[in-house]
């Protein structure tokens, strides 16, 4: 592993020499990642192939978990201290303290589409909704989650921020996995399905539907209208090409969900609307999905050992490609470790 480690290396500063022209100049703003390590966010820049993250943003906290918005226009923070509303305007970060929020939540998940974000707490068994995002103090409720009846370890919220859906285990010598509904406006919760060993869960941009992956079947699902007639369908199972999914997330139009499998490095586009699903694999380990600048560039893979790992599933030409250290930032960046 260490030769591969320094032949890669070795690569990387070619590629980062060549590219020397290419950082010093303007280039697209593509967007943000997060610094575990560093407990901090790096600015991304470029064109896909030719991209690079530069040096932490002085946001004035140190960050332990971040979610950021579809749009890189912000960010939610949170730290040892409280949880924050970090703001990006021209370039520059505006760090804002939630007031009454707690500090570390269990859980920190925006919106599909940016707009509200939800913090959970696992020992006080409460929900904080935060919103709207787009105003300039947004509100913040709790809502209790004790109807969970069991800690959550996937969550996510509905863009109208009314619901969130949660995976959590119910327990036994052989324990599955349950869907549950919370309606935020009541506090009820609704059990909607159990599956073998739930992974992760998604909403679809502006709707009430879900998707959710199983890493024990390898199966990812649909679930249509999860606060009325919560209809299933199984969308991929038992594809060897995305074994054990670990991570899904729909896109911005709402007709794709592309998945990823941290254990076998497969990752699939899955169409909603019916149409054949494609493929990619890769040996970086892909364990997470997130959004970048643009409508078919994600982040599939923390910032570890100086490089992240993105996909531009562009559906004539999808394609694996990593982002360096911008050049003079390689040799403190590449001891970088951690996850997102």
């Amino acid at each position: 592993m260490h030769r591969m480690n320094t032949l890669f290396r070795h690569a990387v500063t070619g590629a980062l020499s060549c590219a020397a022209l290419f950082a010093q100049s303007s280039l697209p703003d593509l967007g943000l990642l997060f610094d575990r390590a560093g407990k901090s966010l790096r600015p991304v820049w470029g064109i896909p192939g030719s991209a690079f993250y530069g040096a932490p943003l002085d946001t004035g906290i140190a960050i332990s978990s971040t979610a950021i918005a579809p749009a890189q226009d912000l960010a939610l923070a949170a730290t040892a201290d409280g949880v924050f509303i970090v703001r990006f305007k021209n370039g520059a970060p505006e760090t804002r303290q939630l007031d009454g929020a707690a500090p570390n939540p269990d859980l920190l998940v925006l919106s599909p589409s940016g707009g509200f974000g939800a913090l959970y707490y696992a020992d006080r068994q409460v929900i904080a909704l935060i919103g709207p995002l787009t105003s300039d103090t947004p509100g913040m409720r709790e809502i209790s989650s004790a109807a969970f009846g069991a800690t959550a370890y996937s969550l996510a919220l509905s863009d109208d921020g009314q619901l969130t859906a949660a995976l959590t285990s119910d327990g036994g010598d052989s324990p599955q996995t349950n869907l549950l509904i919370l309606k935020l406006d009541g506090g009820d919760a609704n059990r909607i399905l159990t599956t073998p060993h739930g992974s992760a869960v998604a909403f679809i941009p502006g709707t009430s539907d879900v998707v959710f992956s199983d890493d024990s079947d390898g199966s990812v699902s649909l679930v249509r209208d999860v606060a009325g007639t919560a209809e299933r369908r199984t969308l991929l199972s038992g594809e060897p090409r995305l074994a054990a999914p670990s991570d899904v997330l729909v896109t911005a139009d709402g007709k794709h969900v592309l998945g990823v499998s941290a254990a076998t490095g497969g990752l699939g586009m899955l169409d909603l609307e019916g149409g054949d699903p494609s493929f990619l694999s890769c040996r970086c380990e892909p364990s997470l999905l997130r959004r970048l600048g643009g409508k078919v560039l994600f982040q599939v893979t923390p910032l570890k050992d100086g490089i992240a790992w993105i996909v531009e599933w562009d559906p004539a030409n999808p394609r694996l490609l990593f982002v360096p250290p911008e050049v003079g930032l390689f040799d403190q960046s590449w001891n970088i470790t951690g996850d997102n």
